[in-house]
């Protein structure tokens, strides 16, 4: 699938996401899993691509949420095993020591406060639960960051460093098949919080969650690229790394 085709439509755009949620599965296939397990999709989105592939297709007990009210609802009619809820992530409606497993899958740079949800997440995990987080770090470029859609050669403007009034005006004049595209992407890149990797880190370090794995990725239409080489080259590890995911445990309560 190239990147054009993934926007033509709302069913093609949930067939790539699945087909990233699969990816991962290969990355990380303990996380999957689940059966009869308890687990929690935070920030699952609109199309719920993890929640869905968690439910169906790996049986486990699933809990999602969303901040957006009307995400949930159109999640509902997706995964309709699942069982939804509005929240944010750095308040979880759940009992401490809840969930076998909690993700957070394209969501942490888009939270208001990244080491709240974290802290939210390790609290209602289980001891020796597993906590899967991947997310875009801030600086990772080209591929406009969370504006890639926009196709060459606006969606590999460095927007990160580019005033915002300006990338408004360049997203909001793209036109997509998708209606209403533009806005989304625009409303989505305002929310991104500028977390890195080496953030990440810190906040988890101090949360005393134990990181066990993690993948350096450079995510195109067709496949994710390895590039765990430049785990220790502190600069590029943030210009280069698209996605990065990690997989983390909780060792005490």
């Amino acid at each position: 699938m190239n990147l054009k085709k993934i926007y033509d439509s709302q069913e093609s755009y949930f067939r790539w996401r699945l087909e990233r949620v699969r990816r991962i599965e290969k990355r990380f296939p303990e996380i999957f899993e689940v059966k009869d397990k308890k687990v929690l999709d935070i920030g699952c989105g609109a199309q719920a691509p993890l929640s869905y592939y968690l439910s169906e297709f790996k049986k486990g007990k699933v809990f999602a949420g969303d901040i957006d009210r009307h995400s949930i609802s159109q999640a509902k009619k997706i995964a309709g095993k699942t069982q939804f809820s509005v929240f944010p992530a750095e308040n979880l409606p759940f009992k401490n020591n809840f969930f076998d497993f909690v993700y957070l899958f394209d969501v942490l740079e888009h939270v208001k406060n990244p080491s709240a949800a974290l802290k939210e997440a390790k609290r209602v995990v289980k001891k020796r639960g597993l906590i899967f987080v991947e997310f875009s770090p801030y600086y990772a470029c080209p591929a406009g960051h969370h504006l890639y859609p926009l196709g060459f050669p606006w969606g590999f403007l460095p927007f990160q460093f580019i005033p915002l009034n300006i990338t408004k005006k360049i997203v909001l004049n793209s036109k997509f098949k998708i209606k209403n595209l533009e806005n989304h992407l625009f409303e989505q890149f305002k929310t991104l919080n500028r977390i890195t990797i080496k953030t990440y880190k810190t906040i988890v370090e101090k949360l005393g969650i134990k990181l066990v794995k993690e993948a350096y990725l450079v995510v195109l239409p067709n496949c994710d690229i390895n590039i765990n080489f430049v785990a220790n080259v502190p600069i590029l590890k943030e210009l280069a790394t698209l996605s990065y995911s990690s997989l983390a445990t909780k060792n005490s309560s």
